[in-house]
């Protein structure tokens, strides 16, 4: 699977210690989380299941990397919030990222289904409350594991109430992107011993 503008994105769009996607997914498998804007229940709810499940992904090898729409600053205090003030921090206000990996807008009708609703209202009875919006309160999260550039594993949320299986995903990318790796070592192998 490919991206639609990810050598560009790449390049715009830096971590907080300015490392981009690309290079991260070269050194390992890259768990890419998109979070909707600061403020939605579902958001604080993906971030408490992060910090639950953190050392479990990094466990497989994976890197973890959080984008989000909010300023630097306010990005690591959330992500802190959370005990996640080490993972890589993505600070994407214009969606360029976003945009990248194919998740778009949603509609409004989708945003407040009564099944939406129902999930919103247990994950605010379980202490994941609501805030300001800071971003764009229609685009879509999404989770990726980027290996060596490339989208090996994804879950594209069929509703912004969806809560995917972070350790399989990562532990999916784990698994292909050692095969990469090892695919790519036996043909470097191959052309040393045949030249």
């Amino acid at each position: 699977m490919s991206l639609h503008e990810p050598y560009d994105a790449f390049q715009l769009v830096r971590s907080h210690e300015n490392i981009g996607l690309l290079e991260i997914s070269n050194s390992s498998p890259t768990l890419i989380v998109f979070l909707r804007h600061s403020g939605c229940t579902f958001c604080r709810e993906t971030l408490a299941d992060l910090q639950r499940c953190r050392e479990e992904i990094e466990h497989t090898g994976t890197a973890l990397a959080v984008v989000h729409m909010s300023s630097q600053e306010e990005g690591a205090q959330m992500l802190k919030n959370y005990g996640l003030e080490k993972v890589h921090d993505f600070s994407d206000p214009q969606c360029i990222l976003y945009r990248a990996f194919g998740l778009s807008r949603d509609k409004l009708l989708n945003l407040f289904s009564i099944p939406v609703v129902v999930r919103g209202l247990a994950a605010m009875l379980r202490g994941h409350g609501i805030g300001l919006l800071h971003g764009d309160g229609f685009r879509m999260p999404g989770v990726f594991v980027l290996a060596h550039g490339q989208i090996v594993a994804a879950h594209r949320f069929e509703a912004v109430s969806d809560r995917p299986d972070y350790v399989a995903l990562a532990s999916r990318g784990a698994l292909l992107w050692h095969e990469q790796r090892d695919d790519g070592a036996s043909r470097d192998e191959t052309m040393i011993t045949t030249s």
